[in-house]
């Protein structure tokens, strides 16, 4: 995982720079940043998809093995400024990342074969403390390199070479990640699932996920929904904001955006990794009514333009607690739930998470920027305060 999430982030903004290289830029950049978002989207099918897979461990390297031999294939036409070029990369790349998306479901089964009890939300922490410190690494090493080099073309040969790692490291402890299906380890003189059985509904979703959780399904999912869009919004408001006070603030904008962001990722990667501190033991609903109550602080504290460094440490402490999140959720989901139903109802989360991202993000940004910063943060404080509504006089499930 170390290797692709590096691969994956050192290319996506190659990728941006390339498409930037075009004529009409805009249509480019446009069409990749859409692209992007389009695998997240269709997490939950993906999730059906991965239940055909009867051997998960097989299945990640056959993937990322061809994922490899796309990023070669793209290296042998991305010096060349055609039109159907870009297009044709745009296009792998985003094959490419809906493999990402099938092999990161594939994971899960396999955690839930070889891991146990606590330790899986340790193992869960550590894979995504990985993808947020390797991220802002894998940017930060392909704007510098294309700037030195101005060679696109390697650049897609060094992502192959990525993925081609993580499947050697995945081929070399093969025997001891494997994991076959139920249905291939089941008594033979059982029926084999039809299609249509392989695809779990959304209803049977939401019922797994609130006999894993403790919340009903649909409670959970359309808080955390609203959570998600409102603080996906939040980057480009403190951008806008700090835009707007640089003058009163200590440091530069740059600098200002740059603490910022250190908060956001430390945050996360400290609430991946601390594991056993003194929020073990909170529940799924709880982690999330305190993550909405450090979001309407925040936005209290944009309006009335309160201490800068008060901003850094709620932005620490809310991602300290969304860190947390996505670790328990899917380790009390693995606790609970046959490793047939896993996958989709991972996918399933992880598509209503994508679209209510985009929505969230353009309608607050858009919002600062129209209608002005007051009116728009009261907005973001009323749908927040109705995402912790839904949450707190949800029911909960024995």
């Amino acid at each position: 995982m170390f290797f692709q999430t590096l691969g994956i982030s050192f290319f996506n903004i190659i990728l941006l720079m390339f498409a930037k290289s075009f004529d009409n830029a805009q249509l480019w950049v446009g069409l990749v940043s859409i692209s992007a978002v389009i695998p997240g989207v269709l997490a939950g099918p993906l999730g059906n998809i991965v239940n055909r897979f009867n051997y998960k461990a097989k299945g990640v390297i056959v993937l990322t093995l061809i994922q490899a031999a796309m990023y070669l294939y793209m290296a042998l036409y991305m010096n060349h400024k055609y039109t159907w070029v870009i297009m044709m990369v745009i296009s792998v790349n985003l094959i490419s990342d809906i493999f990402g998306v099938l092999i990161g479901l594939l994971r899960y089964p396999i955690i839930q074969a070889h891991i146990e009890g606590d330790s899986r939300r340790q193992a869960l922490g550590i894979m995504q403390s990985i993808s947020f410190l390797m991220q802002p690494l894998g940017q930060a090493a392909g704007v510098a390199y294309i700037g030195a080099t101005g060679d696109y073309r390697m650049g897609s040969l060094i992502n192959a070479a990525t993925f081609a790692i993580s499947a050697l490291i995945f081929m070399f402890n093969y025997k001891q990640v494997e994991v076959q299906s139920t249905e291939v380890v089941a008594d033979k003189l059982e029926p084999e699932q039809t299609p249509e059985e392989k695809n779990i509904s959304l209803k049977k979703v939401l019922a797994l996920l609130g006999e894993a959780t403790k919340v009903p399904g649909i409670n959970l999912l359309i808080s955390m929904m609203i959570f998600n869009g409102i603080s996906a919004g939040i980057d480009g408001v403190l951008n806008l904001y700090v835009l707007d006070h640089a003058d009163s603030l200590y440091f530069s904008f740059g600098v200002s955006i740059f603490l910022i962001n250190i908060a956001f990722i430390a945050g996360m990667i400290a609430g991946s990794l601390w594991v056993n501190d003194l929020m073990k033991n909170y529940t799924m609903k709880t982690l999330l009514l305190i993550a909405t109550v450090l979001l309407i602080l925040l936005f209290v504290i944009l309006e009335l333009q309160m201490n800068f460094f008060l901003i850094l440490l709620i932005m620490f402490a809310m991602s300290y607690i969304t860190g947390k999140v996505n670790p328990k959720v899917a380790a009390d989901v693995m606790g609970k739930v046959e490793e047939k139903y896993l996958s989709p109802m991972m996918g399933t989360i992880s598509t209503v998470m994508t679209l209510a991202t985009p929505v969230g993000s353009v309608a607050l940004v858009a919002g600062y920027a129209g209608i002005g910063p007051s009116i728009t943060l009261t907005i973001g404080i009323g749908f927040t305060i109705v995402s912790f509504l839904i949450l707190f006089f949800a029911k909960k499930i024995d």
